[in-house]
This record gives structure tokens, sequence and C-alpha cells, in this order.
């Protein structure tokens, strides 16, 4: 990983660059559900109610410049579901195959156990052959596959259903 890059829990003083990342990963139309950041209202509540609700919330930083994200929200706020968590994640472009996915996924999963979540699902295209081995990497396995999900830079694409389980479901 590159020297001046810090993994550190998500506050609010993130949310405007976190939101900035975002926009920017979903703007390249390769990687996440959308092709832009929800507006920035949207984007506060969302880190403010996993920051209350003590979610794993992580940014990577470069200074003071939010570089990439990771979060792990629960699922449900129903009680027979509180165990679950949704991942989500994206590092800018000029930052990625350095191994600060890796320390986000660490650090979110390290967190995830701490509070007790046992199982964590995610959604990946199959054409992201880095992401799908990272999770792997992190114990997550396919679940089930989703065809022509979403129609991206002219052309459908498929994705991966991933999960991981704590080893007390096991």
């Amino acid at each position: 990983m590159t020297q001046d890059v810090k993994i550190l829990p998500t506050t609010e003083a993130h949310i405007e660059g976190f939101w900035y990342t975002l926009d920017v990963v979903a703007r390249e139309e390769e990687h996440l559900g959308s092709s832009e950041a929800a507006p920035m209202p949207k984007i506060r509540e969302f880190v403010l109610n996993g920051i209350a609700k003590n979610d794993p919330l992580f940014v990577a930083v470069v200074g003071d410049k939010v570089i990439g994200w990771i979060d792990i929200t629960r699922r449900k706020d129903d009680l027979s579901q509180r165990h679950v968590g949704q991942l989500g994640m994206g590092i800018l472009e000029e930052f990625r195959g350095q191994g600060i996915g890796s320390n986000l996924m660490q650090a979110a999963m390290d967190k995830a156990r701490a509070i007790e979540m046992k199982r964590v699902e995610l959604q990946v295209y199959t054409h992201n052959y880095p992401a799908i081995a990272l999770y792997r990497k992190f114990k997550f396995i396919e679940e089930g596959q989703q065809r022509a999900l979403a129609f991206l830079r002219g052309r459908y694409v498929d994705a991966v259903q991933m999960a991981w389980l704590d080893d007390s479901l096991l």
C-alpha cells in the first residue's frame, strides 16, 4: 500500500469527500449500481445513520482527500436480520491495485465481527475480476448470479451475489 494512505473510521468531516469519490467511481459506469452519487443530503443521511448505528464505515485518505471507502450497513433494522450487513466499496482509479482495497476490507470485516455481524452480502459485476478476487481472499463465496442486471456502456452485464458467513454459522 502507498505509504501516505491511511484507513480511518468515517466521520462527519469525510462526508463531502466520500460523496465526491462515490460520484467519480459511479460515473465510470463500470463498478457500481448507479451512474452518479445520490444527492449530498441523502449521502449525509446515509453516513450519519451508519455512524449512529456503529456500522463499519471506513475511508482511505491521502492527506485530507478521500480516495476510497467501504461501508457495511445493516440490511434491516428488524431483529431477525440484524446480523446481516450489505457491503459497498470503491476506490479512485489511480489508487487501485495498491492494496488499499485489502486494507479497507480488513478494517471493515474486523469491525463487522466485533459488532457481531454474522453475514455480509455484496453484489459485484462479473467483469470486475479484481474485486471478485479481493472478496474471495476475505472468504466471500458466490451464492448466485443475476443475468443482465445492468446496462453499462452499451452492454448488459451480469452480477454475482456473494456472501461471507461467520465461522460460527458454518
